[in-house]
């Protein structure tokens, strides 16, 4: 809870009573949200209090903004307890309105809850009032002449129907709308017993405990936040290879151990298991390598080219000129065993400075952090997410190595790209040349459910070829068009959106495995389409060069420092 509150609300030690979300719209004078008409019974708030009525126990946080704390809060978003919902029930509010109450004012229909602490022994440390902790009688019950319905008594000015079908809902003994909302002191000081187990507000297992159970290091225990157990904060895994408090610093280690190979086989099985019921459902019978294919827009070939078998698509613009291609080399075994294998190892348990980071526009108190860790060499590379670069003089051997096979790949990948095109009856002169002369490499970590969603690789100082290497567990890659990129003349009628205001759906999906290369040519491809990447399994890592243009750089010294970080030893 957070922000709003109404002066009737109650925010106490054991008792806490709110109103729920949604139906709010800002007012352009006072800049404020107020609520300006009655809450229906789809509310999902409201649906959700009723299912945990007496039931379930929810775990309250607090923000800081929340107008009723009884004491200074310590941090932007608080935890408090475990509580369980006694009461849900609808009210009469009256909507806000400039001056003194009107005889008979405008009121709407809300409904609000009443939370009581689990543990009642235990002490709150947000409420330091003995009159707080004070334990009364139950509230008195009735039953409404008009619907036959009990209501409890919550008001002091006396029992109402809190049946909000009822045709006397809310109205007193006269059957006038009652406009004093404040609550009785039977029914504020009414205490039940919650019956049933309570857990630990701290996880129950301590960080060494979670560290002895037999784990890789990227399960979604580990992935998860922590309390801290210096300060007793929340606290987000930020690092891949620990926790640290953002409050008070205190670091908490955990082992990261190599992945094993066959783990990443168990998963790749599975992982193909689904993707050929996706293949089917989709109709992709034409090529071994897609999962979903628009076939009117998009063009495929399947070649091979020394050691790897190649997959090549090509995408176009809304004329239906070739902009660009996706190419993969798919890694068999010699190619793991020769590198790729021992590379993942190595980035799997090595510290090479991978954290999350924030997402462009979150800031201050909401900020959100990616679902992936970064890490990024060579030249400063800036998209959605404000990333920490090295030069790649402090690069690992595996960064250089990867940078090496992915300019290989570019070089390879354009020819053959230029080939295919010309083959389709189209022509190759509108993509720029490839430039891999690649001075930029993000390595990207991936744990447990961790994904990057939509998005283009289209910053300007970003050169026309981006090359990635995948390693560990296998992950779809997909391509869809842009909202406003004019592409409903060259697609499929399945891929084109729905409605207004909706989004295409993927014109190209295919797997990626480890050791396998993508390059990408075309800057146009950015300007009209978007990618997202879904890893299926416990551990990735993914690669990726690109040249970033000095010349293009805001700054002198954002344009040295290219230069020289962007210089291969």
């Amino acid at each position: 809870m957070d922000g709003a509150a109404r002066p009737h609300d109650l925010f106490k030690a054991q008792v806490v009573i709110s109103s729920v979300g949604g139906g709010r719209v800002l007012d352009e004078t006072t800049k404020k949200m107020h609520r300006i008409k009655d809450m229906e019974e789809s509310n999902p708030a409201y649906k959700a209090m009723k299912t945990a009525h007496a039931e379930r126990l929810l775990l309250l946080i607090a923000g800081l903004k929340h107008p009723l704390w009884p004491v200074t809060p310590p941090h932007n978003y608080n935890v408090l307890d475990y509580f369980w919902v006694t009461d849900v029930w609808a009210e009469l509010n009256i909507v806000d309105a400039v001056g003194p109450i009107q005889e008979d004012p405008k009121t709407i229909r809300v409904f609000c809850f009443r939370l009581e602490k689990a543990n009642l022994q235990k002490h709150s440390w947000w409420d330091h009032n003995p009159g707080s902790y004070v334990r009364g009688d139950a509230a008195t019950t009735a039953s409404c002449a008009t619907c036959k319905k009990e209501s409890k008594q919550i008001l002091q000015v006396g029992w109402t129907c809190l049946n909000h079908t009822c045709e006397t809902f809310f109205a007193d003994s006269k059957g006038k709308k009652i406009t004093d909302n404040a609550y009785s002191k039977a029914f504020l000081e009414e205490r039940s017993e919650f019956i049933g187990p309570i857990p630990s507000v701290k996880p129950t297992a301590t960080v060494e405990e979670i560290n002895g159970i037999d784990h890789w290091g990227s399960e979604a225990v580990f992935r998860a936040g922590i309390v801290c157990e210096t300060c007793g904060s929340c606290t987000s895994r930020v690092f891949w290879n620990r926790w640290s408090c953002e409050y008070c610093q205190t670091e908490v280690h955990t082992k990261m151990i190599a992945y094993p190979k066959q783990v990443v086989q168990a998963e790749t099985n599975s992982f193909n298991q689904t993707i050929a019921k996706r293949r089917a459902k989709n109709n992709v019978t034409n090529n071994e390598i897609a999962i979903r294919l628009d076939t009117t827009a998009v063009k495929h070939s399947e070649t091979v080219f020394g050691l790897y078998k190649v997959s090549q698509f090509l995408l176009p613009d809304p004329e239906g000129k070739v902009i660009g291609s996706v190419t993969i080399f798919r890694a068999n075994e010699t190619i793991r065993v020769r590198g790729t294998d021992r590379m993942f190892d190595v980035l799997s348990t090595a510290d090479i400075g991978l954290r999350r980071n924030t997402v462009s526009g979150g800031a201050g108190r909401t900020q959100g952090l990616s679902r992936h860790f970064q890490q990024n060499w060579g030249a400063k590379y800036k998209f959605a997410v404000d990333v920490q670069s090295k030069g790649f003089e402090d690069a690992p051997d595996t960064i250089l190595q990867a940078v090496q096979q992915l300019k290989w790949a570019g070089t390879s990948a354009v020819p053959l790209a230029s080939q295919f095109i010309t083959q389709m009856g189209h022509s190759a002169a509108d993509i720029p040349e490839a430039n891999v002369n690649f001075n930029e490499c993000l390595s990207l970590g991936y744990m447990t459910d961790d994904r990057i969603n939509y998005h283009d690789d289209g910053e300007k100082q970003c050169g026309p070829t981006v090359a990635t290497l995948s390693l560990g567990s296998p992950a779809t890659m997909a391509f869809r068009p842009k909202k406003k990129s004019g592409m409903n003349g060259i697609v499929s009628v399945g891929t084109r959106p729905t409605g207004v205001g909706k989004d295409f759906k993927d014109v190209l999906e295919f797997p990626l495995y480890h050791g396998d290369l993508l390059v990408m040519n075309g800057s146009l491809i950015h300007r009209y389409y978007e990618h997202k990447v879904e890893p299926s399994g416990g551990r990735r890592f993914a690669l990726t060069c690109r040249y970033m243009d000095p010349t293009r750089m805001a700054t002198d010294e954002e344009r040295r420092s290219a230069v020289v970080k962007g210089t291969l030893p």
